[in-house]
């Protein structure tokens, strides 16, 4: 069976679902995961992705490559991982 890259994740981290238990009203007791998260390319940005939609996780700093020129016009482009972090 496919496992999708949160499911990935939440293996490789040993990450779990939170029990009903723990609903809105209680989120105040639940301590997060804070993270400095260091990325530029395509796949980084799908994995910050995954941490983003975490529950568990407080994305705290991301840290990327600065804007570059590309291509034959030398136009400056944000990375996949700034332009994820900026929304």
């Amino acid at each position: 069976k496919k496992c999708s890259i949160q499911c990935r994740m939440r293996t490789h981290l040993n990450l779990t679902p939170l029990p009903e238990k723990y609903s809105a009203s209680h989120s105040n007791q639940i301590m997060s995961i804070r993270v400095v998260f260091f990325g530029t390319h395509d796949f980084a940005a799908i994995i910050l992705q995954g941490l983003i939609d975490s529950p568990l996780l407080e994305i705290r700093l991301v840290i990327s490559r600065p804007d570059e020129p590309v291509g034959r016009k030398q136009t400056i482009e944000k990375t996949p991982v700034k332009l994820l972090a900026e929304k």
